[in-house]
């Protein structure tokens, strides 16, 4: 009877193993698989080797301790708050950060299909000093955020596609590393762009960079977009009746049909002030741009005169409308000063019913002319 019994026990560790063949041997008797959606509060402990077999859900809070490795089998994923409120709090350390990886003994980019934070995730969830790698299975980011959360100090590598997609924003986004990804790091709605804080390391491959979709800001709360490491990639048109202030050494790339309107409708101010090393570029997307590769920065009738453009490049634009790089309408008191505009496919700065503050401006290949004024 006792040799049956150890029989059997030796029959279900071989199965373990052979299930997780290719967990490190030296994790072997701390593996837990998990196959079971998650209903009840838990603690992953540092301790263990957690290897997700396919997509779980978590509906109940879930607490990583430092140091826990959770691998992920072909076509897993983790999915927090799909039907029940929950709070996720994964905080590593610098010395014992988190990490989600793939079982694989040589994965790739895409090994596992990655993390998603649904609208049920509570806003006191944070993730800090995790590593999430090999992420973004069938073209999924590696995380897929639906709620704001705190994301800090966390590192995203070999991503298949998108290292983030925020649906959003981010409760506060510092310190973070994202690279070796094969498609936009970062993924974000215009409106949630002054979510993306400072101090973060953002590596792409040429043509990326951080994604700004779509939309209207116009809550009448004034926000800032701060210079990242790489340029932000504007999608397409975005009306902004509100304050906004672009920080120097900030780089805006434009799709054909992108541009920036302001005070279209609202109170709307500009503040971009670059320096002489590092100024503010407005330019094209395009890998090799020519006059009128994007539509321009339009300046509407509720565009306040505290609007300040200086040490800014403005080029490549004058696609629509009035073919300027910057269009200024019924409008009094902009402000460009130290600025370079060129290579638009008309004007330089086109004023309609308006003036200018024109300060020590450099004006060059502009099609139609440098400056054009009417009423």
């Amino acid at each position: 009877m006792k040799q049956m019994k150890f029989a059997a026990v030796a029959m279900l560790v071989a199965m373990s193993f052979n299930a997780c063949d290719l967990i490190d041997p030296d994790d072997e008797g701390n593996i837990i698989l998990v196959n079971e959606d998650i209903t009840a509060p838990t603690t992953w402990e540092s301790s263990k080797v957690y290897v997700v077999e396919h997509g779980v859900t978590v509906d109940a809070n879930l607490t990583i301790e430092p140091g826990t490795v959770i691998k992920f089998k072909p076509y897993a994923y983790l999915s927090f708050g799909y039907s029940e409120s929950m709070t996720l709090i994964a905080n590593g350390t610098e010395e014992n950060p988190i990490v989600f990886t793939a079982e694989a003994s040589s994965p790739a980019a895409g090994a596992w299909q990655g993390i998603w934070l649904e609208g049920n995730v509570l806003s006191n969830s944070s993730m800090s000093y995790c590593t999430i790698e090999y992420a973004g299975n069938e073209n999924y980011p590696a995380v897929n955020l639906e709620t704001k959360i705190s994301f800090n100090n966390n590192t995203i590598t070999n991503a298949k596609k998108k290292g983030v997609y925020t649906h959003e924003g981010f409760g506060s986004f510092l310190g973070n590393t994202i690279e070796t990804t094969a498609d936009h790091a970062i993924e974000i709605s215009c409106e949630d762009v002054h979510t993306l804080g400072v101090n973060n390391a953002i590596t792409c491959n040429d043509g990326y960079g951080i994604m700004v979709t779509y939309g209207d800001m116009d809550d009448n709360t004034a926000v800032t977009w701060n210079r990242q490491t790489v340029p932000y990639y504007i999608e397409h048109g975005i009306f902004i009746d509100k304050s906004l202030t672009i920080n120097a050494g900030t780089t805006l790339k434009f799709n054909a049909d992108a541009w920036l309107s302001f005070g279209g409708y609202d109170n709307a101010t500009l503040t971009a002030i670059g320096t002489e090393t590092e100024p503010i570029i407005f330019t094209s997307a395009a890998t090799t741009p020519a006059p009128g590769a994007w539509a321009g920065l339009f300046f509407e009738d509720n565009t306040t005169a505290n609007t300040l453009l200086k040490y800014c490049i403005v080029e490549y634009g004058g696609k629509e409308n009035d073919n300027a790089n910057v269009t200024i309408v019924n409008t009094d008191g902009i402000t460009l000063e130290n600025c370079i505009i060129r290579h638009s496919s008309g004007y330089g700065v086109f004023l309609w019913d308006s003036s200018w503050n024109n300060i020590n401006n450099t004006f060059s290949d502009n099609s139609l002319d440098d400056v054009y004024v009417g009423s």
